[in-house]
């Protein structure tokens, strides 16, 4: 897991925010989501970045970085791995800053004109900088087919995702 980055979302839990020996800032605080949560620390120029994020049940995206452990000088042994925070983010805000493309994905059996009329006609009340792509797949035969739309380009948001889930469609984001 080292050099990787990371991506979180959740709620933030307990926030203790402190104050060092040599008067820097730093916190601690816990983030939350369905199954589990994750303690964590920011000191220096990172707390001083995003400790406006850090507040009790405000719901936040993270990326992360983690890192090589510090290493000891005098033992040359290497610490645990550390985290180096790259951003923060609303979790609201991040849909719309964070998705490029949208998957439309589609059974062949389940399509017909009046279906085809629907799905064009909610994507032309969001038009937008994004890029669509359909996926037809037929499961007798384990078919699958993915084309990238060139007549729509969509904005990925809440409403559109909302209208998608209220006709049913299946649908995947990245």
């Amino acid at each position: 897991m080292l050099n990787r980055e990371l991506r979180i979302g959740g709620i933030i839990g307990e926030v203790e925010h402190r104050i060092s020996k040599n008067g820097k800032g730093w916190a601690s605080f816990i983030v939350e989501d369905y199954t589990d949560s994750y303690e964590f620390r920011i000191f220096g120029e990172e707390y001083l970045k995003f400790k406006h994020f850090l507040i009790e049940n405000n719901f936040i995206y993270m990326r992360l970085l983690v890192k090589e452990g510090w290493r000891n000088r005098e033992t040359g042994k290497t610490g645990d791995p550390r985290i180096s925070f790259l951003s923060f983010q609303q979790l609201q805000d991040t849909l719309e800053k964070n998705s490029k493309k949208l998957t439309l994905q589609l059974s062949i059996d389940d399509l017909s004109e009046e279906k085809s009329k629907e799905i064009i006609g909610l994507f032309k009340k969001f038009k937008g900088k994004n890029q669509l792509e359909f996926s037809f797949y037929e499961n007798n035969e384990k078919i699958k087919l993915t084309m990238l739309s060139e007549n729509y380009k969509i904005s990925i948001n809440e409403a559109l995702i909302s209208k998608i889930k209220e006709k049913r469609l299946h649908f995947k984001l990245s």
